[in-house]
């Protein structure tokens, strides 16, 4: 793994490479790089002489490789920072690189995002896309389950929705391939609920496709509330399905809340759902509020309704504002 930055590895990766055996004359190029380095190796290991396989830290990797003595200090102080980390925490670090590390800067609008996962490896992702045109692509998805197999299905679905973008697709067809491809590799049951939305922001305009996940609230300015609605089926089950395209206006003060079935379907003592009302009406108590501090409100509305309970679901909230063209006081 290596990065211009130089930040925290697991946060801020620029590549990752996986092999069964790297060569010295592979490690002493990496080592070349023009860019600091900080690699990390690995090992597959058995456990108990079945079919499933631990990650194992390689702690003398650097002694049998004959490379730069920079490159060596560099795999020895990340050793010693890896060590006594399980897989688990080894995957929810790299997990959290698919993850947002800021809200977009869109002139105009206030954006802010988070994702409260309920164990170390979650199912729900959000993510931002910029594309040509000034346009944004804002997306929240949703894996069915939770820990390792939800959270690979999620790296993988972060690297081909990037790769597809790439065809400058129209957003449906977009969502159609997504569709397509996963109905071919999940297993049986498993599948993800998605939403994506493109925002031009200059005219406001959201063109939006809804994979079988919770339809998006927006209040108006007015007070007013609508919903996103309009669906296709979740991704991964049933192949060549149709996914439609509906458009919409965001108007100066008009605030959207994007997120997952693990905010409405929270529950307290009393096995009472948060549910889609009552996030409705929290909504609308910070809907004037900065994205930020509404986005703190919303979660801590959600946290003290459930009280001791333990949350049973990963939570994503995503909350867009079109900036209206008189602040007002907060």
């Amino acid at each position: 793994m290596y990065g211009p930055e130089r930040i925290h590895p697991f946060r801020t990766p620029r590549a990752i490479l996986l092999a069964q055996d790297f060569s010295p004359s592979f490690l002493r190029k990496v080592a070349d790089l023009e860019v600091p380095i900080t690699p990390i190796l690995y090992r597959l290991g058995g456990i108990g002489g079945g079919s499933a396989h631990s990650l194992e830290l390689v702690k003398e990797a650097v002694a049998s490789q004959k490379i730069p003595a920079r490159a060596a200090r560099r795999i020895s102080l990340m050793a010693a920072s890896a060590r006594g980390l399980s897989p688990e925490e080894l995957a929810a670090g790299v997990q959290r690189t698919l993850m947002p590390q800021a809200c977009p800067s869109v002139r105009g609008y206030d954006i802010a995002g988070t994702t409260l996962s309920r164990h170390a490896l979650g199912g729900d992702t959000y993510d931002f896309l910029r594309r040509d045109g000034n346009r944004l692509w804002i997306m929240v998805g949703d894996v069915a389950g939770k820990g390792h197999a939800a959270a690979l299905i999620l790296s993988h679905f972060h690297a081909m929705i990037r790769g597809l973008a790439a065809s400058e697709l129209p957003l449906f067809q977009l969502v159609g391939k997504l569709n397509d491809i996963l109905s071919r590799a999940l297993p049986i049951n498993e599948f993800i609920s998605f939403f994506v939305l493109e925002l031009e922001p200059e005219k406001g305009i959201a063109r939006y496709v809804n994979a079988g996940h919770n339809p998006p609230a927006l209040i108006r300015m007015s007070g007013q509330t609508e919903f996103l609605n309009g669906s296709g089926p979740v991704l991964g089950v049933v192949a060549g399905s149709v996914y439609p395209a509906h458009e919409i206006r965001i108007d100066p003060g008009d605030t959207l809340l994007l997120y997952t079935d693990g905010a409405t379907e929270s529950q307290n003592a009393d096995l009472e759902e948060f549910g889609e009302e009552r996030l409705v009406q929290c909504l609308r108590e910070v809907a004037a509020m900065r994205s930020e501090q509404g986005l703190a409100k919303l979660q801590r509305f959600i946290l003290d309704f459930c009280g001791p309970v333990p949350r049973f679901d990963d939570i994503t909230l995503v909350l867009l504002r079109r900036i209206p063209d008189r602040l007002p006081a907060v």
